[in-house]
């Protein structure tokens, strides 16, 4: 889209070996290329939050650093705001708002009111507008009562909520944040993504946000790129992956083991449905057919069940299933 305030086309990372001189002189002892992004194709537009998941070495900071300009890539480009990231590095980076998975661009020996002016004057915002702005912000993050308490005498919550009124204090319009909730407990998680959600949504600014944790994921599930082995294999909302991947699972429990054994049995015959003993006396049956079909399929047992019910395949299920599904298909393509 030409309006996507960060356009991402055919991204491609791959990095070469070091030449045999030079590396004793790296710690990668690596002799062949690692393809760390291949053809890496999406956009995020005003307003929205895009969650990048995968497991680790899939590809996320390497997205990351090519989009802060930290690193060029080999192929393909991106954009944020019109401006290329690496021939424009210079006005991007004073768009862009970047939040790491740590507390390291932090100076804990200084205020919080200190560190949000030392970062403002290094985004070169004017002295009066800085000070407005410092209180400004404290009070969107809720940490106008800490305004002079030095970072040591701050929580992993309070130190995450101050990172993001330094990624924002230059008023960005595009916001990066690399695990921000990594180092906080699941209340402070909550709360901080909270108050994104409100941020993104009154100044309209576009996110990019990693994430490990599912119920973060779970509640951005608009826009989810996941990444495999530097590959993308889906892109969009959860809803589409879950409609696609997700078979239906049934849950029966029986009035002793014995009787999930030889239900278990039964279900052995039928190709409809794959069934395991997720209890001494449940199955969990993952299954093409309804309830009343599966109940037809255990007729000789049906005396023996206590409860049968539908459930969801979890979020951490889906996940896994389609990267190997996307695993397979690598595979069966360098056949």
């Amino acid at each position: 889209m030409k309006n996507a305030k960060v356009l991402i086309r055919n991204l491609t990372k791959t990095y070469e070996p070091a030449p045999l001189w030079s590396r004793f002189l790296v710690r990668t002892s690596s002799k062949e290329p690692i393809h760390a992004l291949t053809d890496i194709s999406f956009d995020v537009n005003s307003g929205e939050i895009c969650v990048i998941v995968g497991p680790n070495g899939a590809g996320k900071s390497t997205l990351f650093r090519i989009l802060t300009g930290l690193i060029t890539p080999t192929s393909g480009y991106a954009t944020i705001e019109g401006f290329d990231v690496t021939q424009e590095s210079f006005h991007t980076r004073s768009t862009i708002g970047f939040m790491p998975a740590d507390d390291r661009s932090l100076w804990l020996r200084l205020t919080c009111a200190e560190n949000l002016a030392f970062h403002g004057r290094l985004q070169s915002i004017p002295e009066k507008q800085l000070e407005k702005r410092i209180r400004e912000y404290l009070a969107l993050v809720d940490l106008e009562h800490a305004t002079h308490r030095v970072g040591f005498a701050l929580s992993a919550g309070m130190r995450a909520r101050l990172q993001l009124a330094r990624a924002l204090i230059h008023r960005p319009t595009v916001l990066i944040l690399d695990e921000p909730t990594g180092t906080i407990d699941p209340v402070g998680a909550y709360q901080l993504l909270q108050l994104l959600q409100k941020i993104v949504k009154e100044e309209e600014i576009a996110v990019l946000i990693s994430s490990h944790r599912l119920e973060e994921i779970e509640s951005l599930d608009d826009n989810v790129a996941l990444l495999d082995k530097g590959r993308l294999v889906h892109w969009g909302d959860l809803a589409s992956l879950r409609r696609i991947w997700t078979v239906p699972r049934i849950d029966a429990s029986f009035d002793s083991a014995t009787a999930a054994e030889a239900a278990l049995a039964t279900l052995a015959l039928s190709t409809d449905c794959s069934s395991q003993q997720s209890a001494p006396d449940t199955l969990t049956v993952t299954t093409k057919v309804s309830v009343g079909a599966l109940l037809h399929l255990l007729h000789d047992h049906q005396s023996h069940i206590t409860s049968i019910q539908e459930s969801q395949m979890s979020l951490r299920e889906l996940i896994n299933q389609k990267l190997q599904a996307a695993e397979i298909e690598r595979q069966e393509t360098h056949l």
